[in-house]
C-alpha cells in the first residue's frame, strides 16, 4: 500500500491535516520545527508547551 511523504507542517494519510491547527492554546501560535514537530509562541500571560497554564 503506498504512503505519503507530507510537506513540513501536514500530517495524516493524505497529508490533508496542518499540524498547527488547533495545536497552540489561548491565543499561542504555531511554527514547525524542521522534524516536523509543532512548537508554540504563548502570549505573556500564557505558559507551557501549548501554552495551556
Amino acid at each position: 500500500k503506498p504512503t505519503c511523504r507530507c510537506a513540513l507542517g501536514f500530517t495524516g494519510p493524505l497529508c490533508e491535516k496542518r499540524v498547527c491547527d488547533g495545536y497552540c492554546l489561548n491565543g499561542g501560535t504555531c511554527d514547525m520545527t524542521l522534524g516536523n514537530q509543532p512548537v508554540c509562541h504563548c502570549l505573556a500571560e500564557y505558559t507551557g508547551e501549548r501554552c495551556l497554564h
